[in-house]
């Protein structure tokens, strides 16, 4: 009967060389395949990085692009509205109240609006008048004989410490030659200033309480007679700053001329559009 040795005996672990060469092959391939793995993992990891790199890179190059591309078409619109400007200025605006498409290049373009402002039977500059400073409008062709001049905006409290005097001059032509008629008035219509100075100026036509003309409420109103042949009004303040505006006092119908007038250029190219606008005032007599 064949004798059976225990499974912990050495030889029961003796190997054949057959054995042993198999074993030392599986356990170097199983090391490689690990290592195989880990190198593909690390693959892996740098064309993440390098992808993501890349997209970054090229979306940066896009955007520089885009932004690139933007500005010059905006530089082209501006430059189209400024042409359309230009060419506006060169005009009669008597007759001239824009233009049609202008086609400058092949890829820019300008469209122009006139609009003349100040015509009615009320006016006021879009700013106060400052301290000693002069604004004036233009009355050529008026049919009004008589204005009325306010000033002292009652709502801002930067006018109202001292409130301002003012000194109302009109410009007309008598037998061919410019002769000036000057009229002056306190807010309070006495001679005595506000700030306590007596000026002498007088009280005739001057008028002090509330009168609400557009969005301003003034403190003050002068009414002064006009020539048949008026050209200019000009309303200097002193003191202080003042806001100011002019009504139509006489005859009823009558109204102011154009004071200025606002050219509006609009420039497309491409997609982008740039608007230029401008303010051009009438002919005036110099201060």
């Amino acid at each position: 009967m064949p004798k059976i040795l225990p499974t912990h005996s050495p030889i029961a672990h003796r190997q054949s060389p057959v054995e042993k060469i198999y074993f030392l092959f599986h356990k170097r391939s199983a090391k490689n395949d690990k290592q195989t793995g880990q190198a593909l993992i690390i693959l892996l990891l740098v064309m993440v990085v390098a992808l993501t790199i890349g997209l970054s890179v090229a979306s940066r190059t896009l955007t520089d692009v885009r932004i690139s591309t933007q500005s010059e078409l905006s530089q082209k619109a501006f430059s189209a509205a400024e042409a359309g400007v230009e060419d506006a200025l060169r005009q009669d605006f008597k007759s001239f109240t824009g233009t049609g498409e202008i086609q400058v290049s092949s890829d820019a373009k300008y469209i122009v609006e006139v609009t003349a402002q100040g015509a009615g039977t009320s006016f006021a500059p879009d700013r106060p008048v400052e301290k000693d400073d002069v604004t004036q409008l233009n009355l050529a062709g008026t049919g009004a004989t008589a204005l009325n001049v306010y000033w002292v905006d009652k709502s801002d409290a930067s006018q109202s410490s001292p409130k301002a005097s003012i000194e109302v001059a009109e410009v007309y032509l008598e037998g061919g030659s410019y002769k000036i008629a000057k009229y002056a008035a306190n807010p309070s219509c006495t001679a005595i200033a506000d700030t306590g100075d007596n000026n002498g100026f007088s009280s005739v036509g001057c008028t002090s309480g509330d009168f609400t003309l557009g969005l301003i409420t003034y403190g003050a109103r002068l009414q002064i007679p006009l020539h048949s042949q008026s050209q200019a009004l000009r309303i200097r303040t002193f003191y202080n700053r003042a806001a100011a505006a002019v009504e139509v006092a006489a005859p009823a119908g009558a109204t102011l001329p154009v004071q200025s007038y606002t050219i509006s250029s609009t420039g497309t190219s491409g997609d982008v559009v740039r608007k230029v606008q401008v303010s051009r005032s009438v002919e005036s007599l110099p201060p």
